[in-house]
């Protein structure tokens, strides 16, 4: 890399955001399997349930992120502020992907879900609507970037 300049994975590796593990595949493949099923779950709870409607929708995204670092040897570092440095994960490595809008709202997904579970707001079904289809994109960029390996 010219001038001294990195990557944005070396750039989080570096700040400590994430850190290298081996590779796993297999837990890759049931982590992005649970992020579908966290969709579905959440198609089905829009009525009953908006804000765990929205709470699953957000886990889908947020596991099909876990699920490429998985994939590609990485994991957070635990302790507060994990989502955030997810978050920041799937920025950098589905960046240029077809999923790039969708992940850069990821943390707008979290603020919502933060003011639904820890302040009592309530979620549009707008927003749940929303979370789908970025959940949605994001799973098909992951899967789409995984099945390329």
């Amino acid at each position: 890399m010219a001038h001294g300049s990195m990557s944005g994975v070396d750039q989080l590796l570096s700040e400590g955001v994430i850190q290298r593990v081996p590779a796993d595949a297999t837990a890759a493949a049931r982590e992005l399997q649970a992020a579908r099923t966290h969709l579905d779950s959440a198609e089905a709870l829009r009525d009953p349930d908006p804000v765990m409607a929205f709470t699953a929708a957000y886990e889908g995204s947020r596991k099909a992120i876990s699920a490429l670092m998985r994939a590609e040897g990485f994991r957070i570092r635990s302790g507060p502020g994990a989502h955030v440095r997810i978050g920041r994960y799937g920025e950098t490595a589905l960046a240029g992907s077809s999923a790039a809008s969708e992940v850069a709202n990821f943390d707008l997904l979290r603020r919502v879900r933060n003011q639904a579970q820890y302040d009592a707001q309530p979620v549009e079904p707008e927003d749940i609507a929303d979370a789908i289809t970025h959940g949605l994109a994001i799973i098909a960029a992951v899967e789409e970037r995984l099945s390329v390996r």
